[in-house]
């Protein structure tokens, strides 16, 4: 058996991947990522082979009883993995790779060297054994001037390489909070353009179903609906927007931004994705009753005297239960308020929220008060349809009206998820950990820092002092 060198291509490959692919938003740098974690790492696994042949013989001197073979096949293995951990990673799976190459391999060599008596050989392959299974940190890391431990901080699209690199490294690259924060709140961003999105096609229907009731009452009905909306003037319609339109959007915004309620000092598994969704739920639900409430009152007042009555109390609690809603959900998220199924859903898609918080008192509070505007809005909406009084020449006015109103949600949320857009890029651009660098070939710069590192230990771990 003869020693050859090992020599390893794919970083300088790596950074030539890197040199041609564009990451000049969050799209395409999740493009090459994916480019990037796809490729075929052919000589880290190739190595496989070498690693079971060489565990294969020693097992072979061992049972045979030749001392001579097993101190070659020994010298072979150790040049072997001091040739593995020479080079640098291109991603932390490879320096995982290399670190469970280094442990079998000692581990064999270590009882081959036992059933032979061999004491140097014993001496050395288990204390490679015992200090590259010494190389991990159980403990949360946790950054200085934070309580939470960093996953929690950080954990989101760019969480993984945090959640196990802190843990299989001794001594993880040092990080701050201020290195953190971009992250989190590019996370944070690209999840409320997200749920932008999803509330502009919502209330898209809203204006389709509004729009359309004008068909569930007759002809004459809807002549005398049209009438009665133009009552309405001026004063009435900055009532309807900005009281029913524009303030629930701002009111959601800031406590979102302004407060901790918010959860941006965390990532998205530091809140166990209930942020920012909850808050656009609210904010959806707002929308849904209060531009109906503030019709029905402005209605109420210019048309009395034809009977309109006025807006539903019920509609009023159910509004304050909607408005109660946005901070409790916030409160139940940054506290990791949250009931056993709601872990149960993450841990079966292989995600650990790691520390529990609160118990799912806060959350269930949360639940009660969304669940009384649902309860409205689905009582308002069967009664509209399918009640046969009179008040349907009411219910046909404020559809009427709120038809630009709901136009009006929607421009508003369009101009939301620009500027989400906008900060989105702002953050992008400062967000370091995850950017794709080619003095850095890896999945990503932080990853490749982690991995460096990790394979530094094993080369003093190979190598002690």
């Amino acid at each position: 058996m003869s020693i050859s060198e090992f020599d390893d291509c794919d970083t300088e490959q790596y950074r030539e991947c890197l040199a041609l692919l564009e990451a000049i938003n969050t799209i395409k740098r999740v493009d090459a990522s994916a480019v990037l974690s796809i490729r075929t790492r052919k000589s880290i696994l190739s190595t496989m082979v070498v690693q079971q042949i060489l565990a294969g013989k020693a097992w072979i001197a061992g049972n045979a009883g030749n001392a001579g073979e097993s101190r070659a096949v020994s010298g072979i293995a150790k040049h072997f993995l001091g040739s593995l951990v020479r080079y640098d990673p291109t991603s932390l799976l490879d320096g995982m790779i290399a670190k469970a190459y280094v442990e079998t391999t000692a581990e064999g060599m270590a009882s081959a060297a036992e059933k032979l008596e061999l004491p140097e050989e014993i001496a050395m392959w288990s204390g490679i054994l015992h200090r590259a299974e010494g190389l991990k940190n159980s403990t949360p890391h946790r950054i200085p001037g934070r309580a939470e431990v960093s996953e929690l901080i950080a954990g989101g699209l760019f969480g993984v390489s945090l959640e196990v690199g802190m843990r299989v490294t001794r001594n993880p690259p040092n990080i701050t909070d201020a290195d953190l924060k971009p992250g989190r709140l590019l996370d944070h961003e690209i999840l409320s353009r997200f749920c932008g999105y999803v509330i502009w096609c919502a209330m898209g229907l809203c204006l389709a179903t509004v729009a359309g009731y004008r068909f569930r009452v007759s002809r004459l009905a809807r002549r005398l609906a049209t009438r009665f909306g133009e009552l309405l003037d001026g004063r009435d319609w900055l009532w309807i927007l900005g009281l029913g339109v524009v303030s629930p959007f701002f009111y959601v915004m800031a406590v979102n931004r302004l407060t901790p309620l918010g959860g941006r000092n965390f990532g998205m598994l530091g809140t166990a994705m209930l942020l920012p969704a909850g808050h656009f739920l609210g904010l959806l639900l707002l929308w849904l009753i209060a531009p109906a409430q503030v019709v029905c009152w402005r209605l109420s007042k210019r048309a009395a005297a034809f009977g309109f009555p006025r807006a539903p109390w019920l509609g009023w609690i159910a509004l304050a239960s909607a408005t109660v809603f946005v901070p409790l959900i916030g409160w139940a998220g940054i506290t990791r308020s949250f009931p056993g199924f709601w872990q149960g859903w993450f841990e079966r898609r292989g995600i650990d929220l790691f520390e529990t918080g609160a118990g799912p008192q806060r959350f269930w509070l949360a639940v009660a008060f969304w669940g009384i505007p649902v309860l409205w809005i689905t009582f308002a909406a069967l009664r509209a349809l399918l009640d046969g009084s009179r008040k349907l020449i009411f219910r046909a006015t404020a559809a009427r009206a709120l038809v630009p109103a709901s136009a009006a949600a929607m421009l508003v949320m369009a101009l939301g998820t620009m500027a989400f857009k906008a900060s989105e890029r702002h953050w992008f651009e400062r967000e370091e950990l995850g950017k794709l660098d080619p003095a850095k070939p890896g999945w990503s710069a932080f990853e490749y820092d982690l991995a460096s590192q990790m394979r530094r230990e094993l080369r003093a771990a190979m190598n002690p002092e």
